[in-house]
């Protein structure tokens, strides 16, 4: 439990970071992504570092829609610790429009189109997803 109150820590104090960046409209943020999906952060869990040193986390997330991409329930993003303007400091239990990008491994950025689905201006130019049954 202390594992995870320090996780949450990391990820609310990420959250202040300042990042000055423009973002694209919407139509580049899917061109640009590997994968654009609505779902809800399960769970935030910190991965060994790498051999350079690197600490990761992987936030997992139930999926509720899907415009492109995977089409599956669970999607976990893999992120870097405090990269600069690539960090987005994602929330257990809060719900996100997420523009994803790599392969296999995907990761998303503040300046990629990300953010709470509350906060999103993309959500609505999105239209109507693939609907997997997650949040809504």
């Amino acid at each position: 439990m202390a594992g995870r109150a320090f996780v949450g820590g990391l990820l609310a104090a990420a959250a202040t970071l300042a990042c000055d960046c423009s973002t694209p409209p919407v139509d580049q943020c899917v061109r640009d992504a590997s994968a654009v999906f609505r779902g809800r952060v399960t769970r935030i869990d910190p991965v060994a570092a790498d051999a350079s040193g690197r600490r990761r986390l992987a936030i997992h997330f139930d999926v509720g829609e899907v415009w492109k991409g995977p089409a599956s329930r669970e999607i976990i993003l893999s992120q870097e610790l405090f990269n600069g303007c690539s960090w987005f400091g994602f929330e257990a239990g809060k719900e996100y429009l997420i523009f994803a990008r790599g392969g296999p491994a995907l990761t998303a950025a503040r300046c990629s189109g990300t953010d709470e689905i509350r906060q999103s201006r993309y959500l609505a130019k999105l239209g109507r997803g693939k609907r997997l049954g997650g949040p809504r």
